[in-house]
C-alpha cells in the first residue's frame, strides 16, 4: 500500500474530492475527513488574513499522485494532505520573506499556531524552503481535535471589554507599524480606521495581520491567555462584518 511522507495512504483518488475553499469561489481537491478539512480551514484564513488567493491565476494546487521534489518519497499531495497556495507568488526554494512581508508571515505563524501542531508550513522547513505549502503532519484523530477547536462558537461569549483590549492593542500596532504621521492621536485614529474597516493606512490585509499581531502586546494582560485571543480576533472580525455589512479591509492587493 502506497504512503505519502507522513504516512497517509496515498495515491487513491478515492479518498480525496474537490470542495470550495471556506469565503472564496476557489476549490481545492484534499483529502476527505478532517485532515482535508482543517487544510481547508487553513487556505480559507490564509485568504483573509494573508493574501488573496482568487487573483485570476489558478496556482492553488492539492492532490496530486507525484514524488516530493527532487526525491523518490511519495509527496504529502498524493495522499491529499497538503496544499500550495498563490504558488507562483511563492516559488519553491525562496526564502519566505523575498515575497511575504513580516505582518503576513506573522499572521500563517498565527494561522498554523491554531492546529495544535497538526498543519506545518513549508516556510518553517529547516532546509529547503516552500513558502506556497502547507501539509498535514499529524493523524486524523488529532486534526479533528483541532478543527472541532478552530471551528467552535465560543467566540459568542467574547466580551465587549475584551474585544476593546485586542481593538487597542491592534490599532496601536497598525499604527506604529504603518502610518508615518505620529503627531497626536495617532492610536485614537489607527483605532478608528480598524473599528470601521477603512484600513487604508495599512495598507489594505495588512491589517488584518496587524490585528494577528496585537496578539503578542495584548497578552501582557496576564488573564487573557493566547487561545482566548485568537477566539477574541475572530470574534472582532465577525462584529465588524456585522456592524458595516462588508469586510472591506481596503482593496485586493
Amino acid at each position: 500500500m502506497a504512503v505519502s511522507q507522513n504516512g497517509y495512504t496515498a495515491n487513491d483518488a478515492s479518498k480525496v474530492s474537490s470542495r470550495l475553499v471556506p469565503g472564496t469561489t476557489r476549490r481545492l481537491t484534499v483529502r476527505n475527513g478532517p485532515a482535508g478539512d482543517l487544510l481547508l480551514w487553513v487556505a480559507g484564513q490564509f485568504d483573509k488574513l494573508v493574501e488573496d488567493i482568487e487573483q485570476g491565476i489558478l496556482d492553488d494546487w492539492g492532490y496530486a499522485e507525484r514524488p516530493i521534489r527532487g526525491g523518490t518519497e511519495l509527496s504529502n499531495h498524493a495522499s491529499g494532505t497538503a496544499i500550495d497556495l498563490n504558488a507562483t507568488a511563492h516559488p519553491l526554494a525562496t526564502d519566505p520573506p523575498a515575497n511575504f512581508s513580516k505582518a503576513e508571515i506573522d499572521a500563517i505563524h498565527a494561522i498554523v499556531g491554531r492546529t495544535q501542531g497538526c498543519v506545518r508550513w513549508g516556510g518553517d522547513y529547516s532546509g529547503r524552503k516552500d513558502g506556497m505549502h502547507f501539509e498535514i503532519v499529524r493523524d486524523e484523530a488529532a486534526c479533528a481535535a483541532a478543527l472541532a477547536a478552530v471551528t467552535s462558537g465560543e467566540e459568542d461569549d467574547v466580551t465587549p471589554q475584551e474585544i476593546q483590549a485586542v481593538a487597542s492593542a491592534a490599532a496601536q500596532a497598525v499604527w506604529d507599524t504603518s502610518v508615518t504621521d505620529r503627531n497626536t492621536g495617532g492610536a485614537t485614529k489607527a483605532r478608528e480606521l480598524l473599528m470601521w474597516g477603512h484600513f487604508e493606512a495599512a495598507r489594505g490585509r495588512a491589517a488584518i495581520a496587524g490585528l494577528q499581531a496585537a496578539l503578542a502586546a495584548t497578552a501582557k494582560d496576564p488573564g487573557i491567555t493566547e487561545a482566548r485571543l485568537a477566539e477574541i480576533v475572530d470574534s472582532a472580525i465577525e462584529r465588524h462584518v456585522q456592524i458595516t455589512g462588508t469586510i472591506e479591509i481596503g482593496p485586493k492587493p
